[in-house]
């Protein structure tokens, strides 16, 4: 997915990033469990608001729902009117983990987006391919796939390829095991660093990355009192 901030594309691997720092701070272990590593077992996003030193033009946020058993269930993304303008739904495994997300933009490109989702042994995100068609079409007008790669149990590498462009993204820690920064480095030769902050219970309280000249953050609100079932959202919709 891309998302149209003042005119300028933020590449679909910035959401991807801001994603994975949701899954880095959830799991599925007991909530009461105190892991000592500043993570939060469970909680689950409600939403994100996206905020520019020059202002948004487009989609600026994103609310979360669930389904009963606390799996992903859908995305609606909504402009500065309040008008939703794209939306995501999701197909899961029985393990609650993604296998497919259809993300439908009627607004900006008339399009379909289907996201198939491939999984490790050890159930962490290994590929998601996408194919876009036009809403109503059956013919596939564009495609993209972004491959994960894990060190010592976190993911470390996202790499996104659309046949055009190839755009890397590389995760750092804090010590307690938060991504603290990721370093994007486009297909140009450009690089941006992201950083990340969180809350006192650990959860994502904000993500600063860079857009060309713009800074942009995204502020994050969570559920009180709920968990999730498998995996949380982590990826681009």
């Amino acid at each position: 997915m891309k998302h149209q901030i003042k005119n300028r594309i933020i590449p679909a691997c910035t959401a991807i990033c801001m994603m994975l720092a949701l899954f880095a701070c959830s799991d599925n272990s007991d909530p009461e469990e105190d892991d000592d590593g500043g993570a939060v077992s469970g909680k689950r996003i409600k939403s994100y608001v996206v905020n520019t030193a020059s202002g948004v033009n487009g989609p600026v946020r994103w609310e979360f729902s669930y389904k009963s058993d606390g799996s992903a269930k859908q995305i609606d993304i909504y402009d500065k009117s309040s008008k939703r303008v794209i939306y995501s739904t999701f197909t899961n495994n029985s393990d609650g983990t993604i296998s497919v997300a259809e993300q439908i933009d009627n607004t900006y490109s008339n399009t379909k987006w289907v996201f198939d989702h491939s999984y490790n042994s050890d159930k962490t995100l290994k590929k998601i391919q996408g194919t876009a068609y036009l809403i109503g079409k059956v013919d596939p007008v564009g495609a993209n796939s972004t491959d994960f790669s894990y060190k010592d149990g976190k993911i470390s590498r996202v790499v996104l390829q659309n046949g055009l462009i190839t755009v890397q993204t590389d995760y750092e820690y804090d010590s307690k095991g938060r991504i603290s920064a990721s370093i994007q480095k486009q297909g140009n030769g450009s690089s941006f660093k992201n950083t990340f902050s969180y809350n006192s219970d650990g959860t994502l309280q904000k993500v600063n990355y860079q857009d060309g000249q713009d800074i942009i953050s995204i502020n994050y609100t969570w559920e009180n009192g709920k968990t999730t079932a498998g995996a949380v959202f982590h990826v681009f919709y």
